[in-house]
């Protein structure tokens, strides 16, 4: 009973300890193994249950219009999810800035066949900064982001909205500040840019730690509960109700690793939402 006691303690200090415990049992090393392998079974099964409730949301929406995007958008969630394999779900690529986010998006483009890309480059934009009034002048400034194959090329303004979801909050106040913010800028590029005008919105919502989790522990099923709802209120993640958007998001199943303590908040995944600009008629007068 001693021995037993023994191995019960130090096994819930970590599996570090098997060397410790070979030497202070009078069991011999058969009955050691034996143990030691049904505990790491069972510890390995209760992890499994736990993550075969749910699994890596990936999904794409490029219909009609926006059809020659889907290679990009899909080339992005591999992109999203090889750098979260990468670091085995203990780091992602969306938590730190837009310009973290826009990267990815450049890099999903080079990942593409036939498809390239050109960040943060220097250009002439439309009008004064100056409230309710467009000069029409040209000032300096920059495109963030310019993506082309043989067949298009797309000209690109982003922003990234930090959006809290979960019980206590709408879950789209700072989703629309960002779209409307993404399409005023990327109205400054002139239209001759590039072949189409790209408003580009990273969202990343985040959870209350206490919503998403049990018993001290991140469950991946709350989390899931959380994110589903959350996406099903956001209606295609439209700037204007019935104005078609393309969008794609990656919620990887594994995301017990993605939260804050310092805010106590969860960050589960991340949404791309591209909006189309197009280039406005000319009138005389």
């Amino acid at each position: 009973m001693q021995c037993c006691a023994l191995i019960e303690t130090r096994h819930n200090l970590g599996c570090t300890v098997v060397l410790d415990i070979v030497f202070l049992l009078r069991f011999d090393a058969f009955q050691i193994c034996v143990f030691w392998t049904i505990k790491t079974i069972t510890n390995m099964t209760m992890r499994e249950e736990k993550m075969s409730r749910v699994a890596d949301l990936i999904h794409i929406n490029a219909a009609e219009d926006y059809s020659s995007l889907e290679p990009l958008l899909r080339s992005w969630t591999e992109a999203v999810m090889s750098y979260c394999k990468m670091h085995d779900f203990v780091d992602n690529c969306w938590w730190y800035n837009e310009r973290a986010s826009l990267s990815v998006l450049a890099g999903a483009a080079w990942r593409a066949k036939g498809w390239l890309a050109l960040e943060e480059f220097s250009t002439g934009k439309r009008g004064e900064r100056v409230e309710g009034v467009d000069s029409g002048s040209i000032r300096n400034g920059r495109c963030d982001l310019y993506i082309t194959n043989q067949d298009e090329s797309f000209a690109f303004e982003a922003k990234q909205a930090w959006q809290p979801i979960g019980n206590k909050t709408t879950g789209d106040l700072d989703v629309n500040r960002a779209l409307a913010k993404a399409w005023q800028d990327v109205g400054e590029l002139h239209n001759y840019e590039a072949d189409t005008r790209i408003a580009a919105t990273f969202i990343v919502p985040s959870i209350p730690i206490s919503q998403a989790s049990e018993d001290g522990e991140i469950q991946p099923r709350k989390v899931r509960e959380a994110v589903n709802s959350w996406l099903e209120s956001m209606a295609g993640f439209e700037r204007l109700a019935g104005k078609q958007t393309a969008y794609a998001y990656v919620f990887p199943a594994n995301c017990e690793h993605y939260f804050n303590e310092d805010i106590g908040r969860v960050f589960p995944g991340t949404v791309l939402v591209l909006e189309k600009r197009l280039r406005g008629a000319y009138r005389k007068g």
